[in-house]
């Protein structure tokens, strides 16, 4: 009987602390099941004859070793690259820093920063996930300018050891606000 009332009480103070930490206002970003983040954001009321303000844009918060653990089964024995902290229309500045996850040929994952016009004003590589499975990345996007807000791509991708002879490799490349 004691460990029957030791497991309610437990099961009492779990609801009650999940119950403190969650509220309806909350605007934290929830991952998809795809791994993929969403985020929510809501626009305040505007008061006639004022100009409306738009709404804050949020961003994923960087991946985690959890995000790669719970990916789809077809993903683990494949080669991959899934950006989880930036998404199209992302605001990209002097600084970014940008994590997923991924499964490549030597943990290798490259990543290539391209203004408007398509050329590469930043580029670099870091490691990630290899042949023991996913892991998590992380790069920051340093050392480039534009003079003007522009649309750019951010391009990460994994390398081809095949030369080109077998399946493409993974790439991830999606349109990104670039700021001065």
């Amino acid at each position: 009987m004691t460990r029957h009332r030791l497991l309610i009480t437990a099961a009492a103070a779990l609801a009650l602390l999940g119950a403190a930490c969650t509220t309806e206002a909350d605007p934290t970003p929830t991952p998809s099941p795809a791994g993929t983040a969403s985020a929510t954001a809501t626009a305040t009321p505007t008061p006639a004859g004022s100009t409306p303000t738009p709404p804050a844009t949020e961003t994923a918060p960087p991946a985690e070793a959890a995000d790669c653990e719970a990916l789809p089964a077809v993903l683990l024995d494949s080669s991959f690259v899934l950006v989880t902290s930036a998404t199209a229309g992302t605001v990209i500045e002097p600084g970014t820093e940008v994590s997923g996850c991924s499964r490549t040929f030597e943990s290798h994952v490259g990543w290539r920063l391209l203004d408007r016009d398509g050329n590469e004003i930043a580029a670099g590589f870091t490691m990630g996930g290899g042949v023991d499975g996913a892991g998590v990345f992380t790069f920051v996007i340093d050392g480039y300018s534009v003079a003007e807000p522009q649309v750019g791509h951010l391009e990460v991708n994994a390398p081809d050891p095949s030369g080109g002879e077998g399946f493409p490799p993974s790439q991830h490349r999606f349109p990104v606000v670039l700021l001065p």
